[in-house]
């Protein structure tokens, strides 16, 4: 990502470009005055031929100026563009005097530049070392020192002796294809040939719409099967002669976008456009012999006499040539070698304005399962086993197209019809018909009289074809038709009612185009609906089945014989459910053991009379759902409902004498007296029949052959609104490891080591239940108790018993006194057995209990504390059904725990070892010898991280060849003593792990540690003398005064001895018998914060991962994606998808600028296609390319792929690397970019496309769990401050100005001065309101320094912000300096008058006008946007009429005041020339100072009020010159406004 700062103030750097193909080393000194390279020739002109030459720099352009700051390099390059190349130049920056300025340095150049031979330049100019033909050449230049300034890049470039450019300035010809394009397939003019083609599919296909970027543009797309050329033409006739034509041609695979002319006479040769600007080419391909490219074309063209201004009308000129036509620059004649002659439009086009998006084809289409008319045949069937099924809606993107599906067993054709009645005659047809296997969808007409041929409309215009097939004999299709007439006489409006026709044609009809008579060779007559249906309005949804049912075992109702039973073991089960997608429907499962059927009652009593019964019937292993009436008198045969309606099947089956199956039914029933609304209170009746009924097609007599009369419920039930899910077992269980009590025995044993093992935790997602887990080595039964004292009586108990090798969970009671016989409780209900088993004479049970008390007197509310009972007996007790005595046969007597535990609430988890730990290889730290070794290689190997499920452990590999053992050491010195050790020993072939102490001092015996409590083991081996142990450690003090605190840092000791130590129970002597001195690191690292390599957590993230933040949504045109990975916390999870071909990326950064960036970025390889994930970093400044991360050893690449121009990758990366050079924490709260590239490379990330997004505000990722929302108004707010703040100063502040400074001879009596403080008043409330506007928007900021003021993100909104401040402290101060102004005859006056109207009042708004300047651009593009600020050019326009009026005003009145008489002169001119004006009337016309006395003596005793004064005779020049100002100024004001409002 390449970064640009607009808020930095530049001056402007002129390149000046001389080229002297007769002086092959460079200009000559003569030249870098004049930048004439001497050729004697005329220069080329640039207004006539705009050069493609231009400069490039880190300059920015500000106010139509290149600007640099003092002291700084930048770097220059000179570059043609179209082909062009240059052979010379001369390049020089100057200040705006024309001096030259700076130095330049030509180390970049690759040796085509050298500084000038120029006297006095000061190292300021560079020309060319050689004449040969080039295309680009770059150097760099340093600005001065001193303050910012403005530079011209001046430069000539000769491009052969006699033809050359003098003397441009850089910021006169900017690079102007900086775009973005209209997206392919959107453009408001679409032209496809054949008529209405998919665009990948069409012989010719051309777009062409105002570009959305740059309205000076038209963007054109073209693409199309072709090896010579592809083109558009614009043309003032049918002729092919005099046209504008834009075309893309092939040469050796390469495609050329072209600017042509094609002349007359007709068939002359086009020719080339002379300069080929004005044309900025996005993307070009050639593939498969198809020709694609996207271009823009200045809509005003640049070439007078070859290009048209293109927004106009023309006939449009749509060619191609299919051979490839060699090295011919222009496009050559279209119809040689098989070429095809230009379509011609039949009417004219304006390219730039017209549109034709009613034939362009919908984006979207209704859900095959969502469409508002649904019929199928026959009735009620699945759509996927309809004879016959049709679709019919509005289509969801253009309500002017009707969305049609078909499907329906048929080889010939398949079709809906609406017809005006119901004869099959004047019919508008729609249909799908099958030729050779492939499906067209064709719009037909079926003519009057009845029978006679069927025909295809005259066009089939309107269609819209998303997809067909044809298998097995099934035809399916999906299309859109456009709803109001296409071909008049062949189409019906089908806004309309109309009687359906429902056809097919079951045989093939050979190659006939239209749709064959429906009844040949075992064809169908068409069904005709009996009422009239409008397509577009109407909707019989509420006849369509459920798109969803409820999960099996997921019901509100559940029932099961005999009670308690798991569903799969049940003689019978049933649930009940309101259906979780249409609630008018009741969902039903059932399932049991019959041959003959399974069903569920509903009666209003317990007779079985009068009931409403659906079931499952089988007929020769065939299941039919059925829906029926159980009539009165009780024992009469149960009758089929008459219709049938209302029932949906989902699936059925039976297997080995059992049936399923899953349906709905309408809960309020279809047919009367033999329905019921089901919503109401019902006894429930369970019901089977275990023999074959044979073909009966009712529910036959339940007792029949071995049958069984029907349970009915002791109370009544809705079996909508009821549920019994307190007799449901969870759906979740606790994990094995993840209770939160855990006992094991023998003390601190790992499960699998354990010769007892119970874990107790209440159910995750039913906390009425507690689950029980329990493992351990016994032959007879293994359980857990709950008793109120220790004596082993009164007790609860919950057990696993074994019986010929089958386990069975039981709830027991063992009663008082003690050792009396234990019992069963009565009923077992509450039990929820998930898994057990019993292999190698070791038991393990999985299962849930209620908390609550299921049997009384047998059973404890668990949610209470007792003391637990850890017991299970060894020998196998035979049948016995409760658990027999404990001790018979080498049992053992239960332990009984020492304190009181609730089962419920307590937690011992701080006790419990890890459930997971680090995978081998991927340890934080990593140390092998010799050093580099492979792990398998090594003779010594470690790994070190914390523990990726429990940060409060240290995981530990260790690995190597020793017979004695094998460790590592943690010191506080390189001395070995006071060490901590951790190891692993060998004794017989055993591996064992151990911590120990090797204590002071040096080589005193090594000591175990007192309790080698915190050791958690996962894995040893020993094999062929070479010891792999894995094991984790507590962090903190286990052992004080024998372990360290493993978070700090230490030397590590790597040690190892080779011999057998024999049975020593610590780490003996390492040198014994062929043993190794330990190696000791150079320097001391922390086991759990350092690390040395990039281990990956050992669980990748899934493909179905739902990411806690999300940026846009998968599948769309971008998605960001980020989690904590789940196994090791110090790394993130993310997910990067876009639509592009060369990279997709997010960036992290502290500010909302591009630069100083943390990238992390999906990168495709444009050779192989792979897709990697890489870490890169961008440093800044602007344009500055990325670099990758050296060793990438902080990110794990999982997944990454490249399909259908999509890239998608999935990688982790660790949140805080500790690398500040490359890397940012990411924990912090950071700004985020997102950014795409089609530009492929591996070296280091391309620049971007468009200018990459940028969130709002900083966001911690690892906090956030969703995408960032912000409902806070800022944007409305800013919109508010910015409208206000115009109409306050450029409007109200300006006018109240013009009237202070012109109209006062025109009001001469005050009127101007009442005018001038109302306005300014007005102003200052308005301004007042909008600082308050911008303060409340940016409250919640918080990227602001304090609540209210804005983020001092850049210098643009820095200054900004300070000019505000200081413009509104002026228009505060000033209205109070006026309150203590002086009389206007007072001799100080002009001090007031000076400061109130030329030291605040004209520098106040000043700085008020170019603040709304700074104010537009912040607001169109932040800090470092690319926007092409076209309100900003619209405010200096306002800002240049203003200077001109005022200008004008100032010349007029300063004529007219020199015309007048002396005395009248300072009343007349301009303001700034009163004084002068006064003190020349004093000199020349003074009155004698007494008669000056006089005069205000009576002027005092007068009580007359003064005569009013007449208006200027200049007065209408005055109000003319106001009515323009105020024209002007109020039409500009309003429309940037307007603007403001709606950016």
């Amino acid at each position: 990502m390449v970064a640009v700062s607009y808020c930095r103030s530049f001056s402007l750097l002129l390149v000046f470009l001389g080229l002297a193909t007769a002086l092959p080393s460079g200009a000559p000194p003569q030249a870098c005055v004049s930048l004439v390279p001497g050729h004697g020739a005329v220069p080329i002109d640039p207004a006539l031929r705009p050069p493609p030459y231009f400069i490039v720099s880190d300059l920015l352009m500000k106010n139509g100026s290149l600007v640099y700051e003092p002291d700084e390099t930048y770097n220059i390059s000179l570059i043609s563009v179209l082909g062009a190349t240059f052979r010379g130049f001369i390049v020089q920056a100057r200040d705006v005097n024309g001096s030259v300025i700076g130095m330049m340095d030509t180390s970049g150049s690759n040796g085509q530049a050298r500084l000038a031979d120029c006297p006095d330049s000061n190292n300021s100019t560079v020309t060319h070392v050689n004449n040969y033909d080039k295309s680009s050449v770059s150097f760099q230049w340093t600005a001065p020192s001193g303050f910012d300034d403005i530079v011209e890049l001046r430069y000539s470039v000769v491009i052969m002796f006699a033809s050359y450019y003098v003397n441009l300035n850089a910021a006169d010809f900017p690079v102007n294809c900086n775009i973005t394009l209209t997206d392919v397939g959107t453009h408001p003019l679409i032209f496809r040939m054949p008529e209405n083609c998919p665009r990948q599919e069409c012989e010719y296909f051309v777009g062409l719409g105002l570009n959305p970027s740059d309205p000076t543009y038209l963007d054109v797309y073209l693409e199309g099967n072709a090896a010579g050329w592809i083109a558009i033409g614009f043309s003032n006739n049918t002729q092919m002669e005099n046209d504008d034509v834009l075309g893309c041609r092939v040469n050796s695979g390469t495609v050329t976008v072209v600017d042509t002319w094609n002349p007359s006479p007709r068939q002359a040769p086009n020719m080339l456009d002379a300069t080929q600007d004005g044309l900025c080419v996005q993307s070009t391909s050639f593939t498969n012999s198809r020709i694609t490219c996207s271009l823009s074309r200045l809509i005003n063209g640049t070439d007078i006499g070859q290009d048209y201004d293109l927004d106009n009308l023309f006939y449009l000129l749509y060619g191609r040539r299919a051979a490839d036509q060699g090295p011919l620059t222009s496009l050559g004649y279209h119809t040689a070698n098989g070429g095809m002659t230009p379509s011609i439009s039949p009417i004219q086009y304006n390219p730039v304005n017209d549109n034709n998006t009613d034939g362009r084809c919908p984006v979207e289409v209704t859900g095959i399962e969502s469409h508002n008319l649904v019929f199928g045949m026959p009735e009620g069937c699945l759509r996927a086993d309809c004879e016959y099924y049709v679709g019919l809606s509005p289509n969801p993107s253009d309500p002017t197209y009707l969305d049609v599906y078909l499907e329906g067993n048929a080889a010939g054709w398949i079709a809906i019809g609406f017809s005006l009645n119901t004869q099959m005659e004047n019919d508008d047809v729609l249909g799908c018909r099958v030729n050779s296997g492939a499906v067209t969808v064709v719009d037909t007409w079926n003519p009057s009289p009845r029978r006679a041929a069927n025909m295809l409309d005259a066009t089939q215009d309107g269609l819209c074809v998303q997809s067909t097939s044809f298998t097995n004999g099934r035809i399916t299709c999906r299309f859109s038709r456009t709803i109001n007439i296409t071909d008049v006489g062949q189409d019906y409006n089908l806004n309309s009612s109309y009687h359906l026709l429902f056809g097919r044609r079951a045989a093939d009809q050979g190659v006939t185009t239209v749709l064959g008579y429906h009844t040949e060779n075992g064809g169908m007559t068409p069904a005709i609906s009996e009422q009239q249906f409008n397509p577009v309005v109407d909707n019989n949804a509420n006849e369509r089945c459920p798109s969803q049912a409820t999960a099996v075992g997921s019901h509100n109702l559940l029932f099961g014989m005999p009670q308690g039973c798991d569903r799969s073991s049940c003689e019978y089960y049933v649930g009940l459910s309101p259906n979780p997608s249409d609630p008018t429907y009741l969902d039903v499962y059932l399932e049991g053991n019959a041959a003959g059927w399974i069903a569920i009652g509903f009666s209003n009593n317990t007779q079985m009379e009068n009931d409403d019964v659906l079931g499952c019937r089988v007929n020769s292993d065939n299941v039919t759902v059925v829906d029926t009436w159980n009539p009165s008198p009780r024992r009469a045969p149960n009758m089929l409902d008459a219709t049938q309606d209302g029932l949906c099947v989902q699936s059925t089956s039976f297997t080995n004498g059992r049936i399923t199956c899953s349906f709905s039914r309408l809960i309020n029933g279809t047919d009367i007296s033999q329905d019921y609304d089901l919503d109401n209170l019902f006894y429930l009746l369970y019901g089977r029949r275990a023999a074959d009924q044979g073909l009966r097609t009712s529910l036959g007599y339940h007792s029949a052959s071995g049958g069984m009369t029907p349970s009915i419920s002791p109370i009544l039930y809705n079996p909508v609104n009821d549920s019994n899910t307190d007799g449901r077992c969870p759906v979740e269980v606790t994990s094995i490891e993840s209770h939160n009590l855990i006992f094991g025995m023998p003390e601190g044993c790992l499960r699998a080591d354990c010769e007892y093992y119970v874990g107790l935790s209440p159910n995750p997602s039913d906390p009425t239940y507690l689950d029980v887990y329990l493992e351990g080595n016994a032959a007879g039964w293994i359980a857990i108790g709950f008793s109120n004292n220790t004596q082993m009586e009164d007790d609860d108990v919950l057990g696993c018993r074994v019986n010929s090798s089958i386990v069975t969970v039981v709830d027991t009671w063992n009663p008082s006194p003690r050792r009396t016989a234990n019992m069963l409780d009565a009923t077992q209900d509450g039990l929820c057995v998930q898994s057990t088993s019993f292999t190698n004479g070791r038991i393990t049970c999985r299962f849930s209990r209620t908390i609550n008390i299921t049997d009384v007197g047998q059973d404890y509310n668990l949610d209470d504390s007792y003391y637990l009972l850890f017991g299970r007996r060894a020998a196998d007790q035979g049948v016995t059904t409760v658990l027999g005595y404990h001790s018979a046969n080498g049992g053992m007597t239960p332990a009984i725990s020492e304190q009181q535990y609730n089962p419920v609430v307590d937690n011992n988890a701080n006790n419990r070892c890890p459930d997971q730990a680090t995978a081998v290889g991927s340890h934080n730290l990593l140390f092998g010898m010799p050093q580099g070794c492979e792990r398998s290689a090594c003779e010594y190997y470690v790994g070190l991280s914390p523990n990726p499920s429990d940060p409060t452990y240290l995981d530990v590999y260790l690995e190597g060849n020793a017979a004695g053992w094998i460790a590592v050491g943690f010191s506080l010195n390189t001395q070995m003593e006071n060490d901590d050790v951790l190891g692993c020993r060998v004794n017989s072939g055993a591996v064992t792990v151990v911590d120990t102490w090797n204590p002071s001092s040096r080589r005193a015996p090594n000591v175990l540690d007192a309790t080698q409590d915190g050791l958690c083991v996962q894995s040893t081996s020993f094999t062929n003398n070479r010891i792999t142990c894995r094991f984790s450690r507590t962090i903190n003090i286990t052992d004080v005064g024998q372990d360290y605190n493993l978070n700090s840092s230490y030397y590590l000791l790597f040690g190892r001895r080779a011999a057998d130590q024999g049975p020593t129970t610590a780490l003996g002597y390492h040198t014994v018998n062929g043993g190794m001195t330990p190696a000791i690191s150079e320097q001391q690292f922390n086991p759990v914060r350092d690390r040395n390599t990039g281990g990956c957590p050992p669980v990748p993230p899934t493909e179905d991962l739902v990411y806690t933040f999300q940026q846009g949504t998968q599948g769309s045109g971008y998605y960001f994606g980020a989690r904590i990975n789940r196994t090791n916390p110090l790394y993130l999870d993310m997910r990067l998808e876009a639509s592009a071909s060369g990279w997709v990326g997010v960036g992290f950064s502290v500010d909302n600028r591009m630069g100083v960036d943390d990238v992390l970025a999906c990168q495709r390889d444009p050779n192989s296609n792979m897709v990697t994930a890489v870490d890169t970093w961008n440093p800044g400044p602007a344009r500055e390319p990325n670099q990758i991360d050296p060793g990438q050893i902080d990110i794990c690449p999982y997944t990454g792929s490249f399909e259908n121009g999509r890239i998608i990758c999935t990688f982790s990366r660790l949140i805080n690397t500790g690398d500040t050079n490359n890397d940012l924490d990411l924990g912090m709260a950071l700004f985020q970019l997102y950014g795409t590239s089609d530009s492929g490379g591996l070296s280091s990330l391309a620049q971007h496309g468009e200018t990459p997004a940028v969130t709002a505000e900083a966001i911690v990722v690892t906090n956030a769990t969703g995408a960032p929302t912000d409902d806070f108004p800022r944007r409305e707010l800013t919109r508010v401050h910015g409208i206000l703040m115009i109409v306050a100063w450029p409007l109200l502040v300006v006018s109240a100005i013009f009237f202070a400074l012109w109209m006062k001879p025109a009001l001469p009596n005050g009127e101007w001065f009442q005018i001038h403080r109302a306005f300014m008043i007005v102003s200052l409330f308005l301004t007042a309101l909008g600082f308050i506007f911008i303060f409340v928007a940016n409250a919640k900021n918080p990227g602001a320094p304090s609540p209210g003021l804005i983020s001092f993100a850049c210098g643009k909104s820095t200054g900004h912000f300070v000019i505000g401040i200081i413009v509104f402290f002026l228009q505060i101060m000033n209205p109070i300096i006026a309150i203590f102004r002086c009389k206007p005859t007072g001799s100080y006056r002009w001090i007031f008058n000076l400061i109130h109207g030329t030291a605040i009042g004209f520098l106040a708004e000043i700085l008020a006008l170019v603040n709304v300047g700074l104010g537009i651009a912040l607001f169109e593009s932040g800090c470092g946007g690319t926007n092409s600020f076209t309100l900003l050019w619209v405010y200096i326009v306002f800002v240049i009429l203003l200077v001109i009026i005022q200008l004008v005003m100032t010349i007029v009145f300063t004529v007219m005041a020199f015309r007048a008489p002396p005395e009248k002169r300072a009343a007349l001119g301009p303001t700034f020339l009163k004084y002068y004006f006064q003190r020349s009337a004093k000199s020349s016309f003074s009155p004698p100072q007494k008669d000056m006395e006089m005069t205000e003596k009576g002027k005092a005793a007068s009580n007359d009020p003064p005569p009013k004064k007449k208006p200027s005779e200049d007065s209408p020049f005055r109000w003319g010159g106001f009515g323009v100002f105020i024209i002007i100024t109020f039409v500009l004001v309003v429309v940037m406004a307007i603007m403001v409002a709606v950016i």
